[in-house]
């Protein structure tokens, strides 16, 4: 965006058919949905549909444009550049440091040896290396000259998880961190450090440190997802589970933790949505097709109910349990003679099982 190199309406299409390179094709498909979603904000929900059908009359983007929102495509291309720049504003970008191989940050140490900065990148280098006595006598010359330097109290402290003294791996790090300019190695080492020793409150700060820095990174709501579950916190575990799915569209495994957790909190609405979610990733998981049977039982809706269970009965034909619940869907659905069905292929597995009979009486 500061640089001018964004599309518009001219232009984004030929990313998709005509692409410089894969990074061309991605900012194309950005830049799709930002369009979509300024066209919404500025021209309402209807704006879309209205987009949809002008195309289908065969008109051109810049008629499409007139015929829908009464401005011409030069107005609407002036309207999405102040959205974007809306959105520009509020990303928040870590300066990187350029990529250096090991041979040129030797060789700018040995023009500097005396730079603790210098001489605790190498250290790093040569931790990396695993060399660990090279990696020791660097960060603790920079140390000595620059106490609580974060990159080589990083290393100092790396090389005391080797040997497993965390206690020595905190007292290294802890003065190291600067929390209005955190070094975000430093942080999670901290966070992992503090994690292992119990202090999950310290350690939860700590991912909430590193996720306020770098807003876009999963390794932060993943590492407090971690403590939460620690602790058993399902209010503080549900809000940073949601906000690892949005980050990541194909994790099952979060959308299915989501969806048993509102279960379990009797939040059905919520664990249907989160139910579905993970079945759009993951079809054939039984457990999912359960709790989403589930979720729709206990909100009355019986027909759903018993289409869901018995998608989990086809996967998994012996489980009982779950022919006796989708006999119990078909009853409340008005489906009599499938619920006789279902009952009489579980008394033929458990001739003994009460509820089956008590429910086949009832019928």
């Amino acid at each position: 965006m500061p640089a001018g190199e964004t599309f518009n309406l001219d232009t984004i299409n030929l990313a998709f058919i005509r692409p410089k390179g894969p990074l061309d094709w991605q900012m194309a498909y950005c830049q799709a949905e930002l369009y979509a979603e300024y066209m919404v904000e500025r021209f309402g929900g209807g704006s879309l549909s209205k987009m949809l059908d002008a195309y289908r009359d065969g008109l051109s983007t810049e008629q499409a444009i007139r015929r829908s929102f009464n401005v011409s495509q030069d107005e609407f291309e002036a309207g999405f550049g102040d959205y974007l720049k809306k959105i520009v504003s509020g990303l928040k970008v870590r300066p990187e440091e350029k990529p250096q191989t090991f041979a040129e940050v030797e060789r700018a140490y040995l023009e500097n040896a005396d730079d603790p900065a210098l001489a605790a990148k190498l250290a790093l280098e040569h931790l990396r290396r695993e060399d660990y006595r090279k990696a020791r006598e660097l960060a603790g010359k920079a140390l000595a000259k620059k106490p609580h330097l974060p990159v080589a109290a990083y290393v100092m402290a790396r090389l005391a998880m080797v040997t497993e003294d965390t206690e020595r791996a905190r007292e290294l790090l802890e003065p190291a961190l600067d929390p209005n300019d955190p070094d975000l190695r430093l942080i999670e080492l901290l966070a992992d450090v503090h994690t292992r020793l119990k202090h999950y409150d310290k350690a939860a700060e700590l991912y909430e440190l590193g996720r306020k820095a770098e807003p876009y990174s999963s390794k932060w709501p993943a590492g407090l997802a971690k403590i939460y579950l620690t602790q058993d916190d399902r209010q503080k575990l549900m809000p940073v589970l949601e906000n690892l799915a949005k980050m990541d569209g194909d994790d099952v495994a979060v959308r299915k933790k989501l969806a048993g957790l509102a279960a379990e909190a009797r939040d059905f609405p919520r664990s249907e949505h989160w139910a579905k979610m993970a079945l759009e990733i993951d079809v054939q998981d039984v457990e999912l097709h359960r709790l989403l049977a589930d979720a729709c039982f206990a909100q009355k809706k019986f027909v759903p109910a018993s289409e869901e269970y018995a998608i989990a009965v086809r996967l998994r034909p012996k489980d009982v349990e779950l022919r006796l619940k989708l006999a119990q869907a078909y009853k409340e659905a008005g489906e009599v003679a499938k619920a006789r069905e279902q009952l009489k292929l579980v008394l033929e597995v458990d001739p003994e099982r009460s509820e089956a009979k008590e429910l086949l009486k009832s019928l």
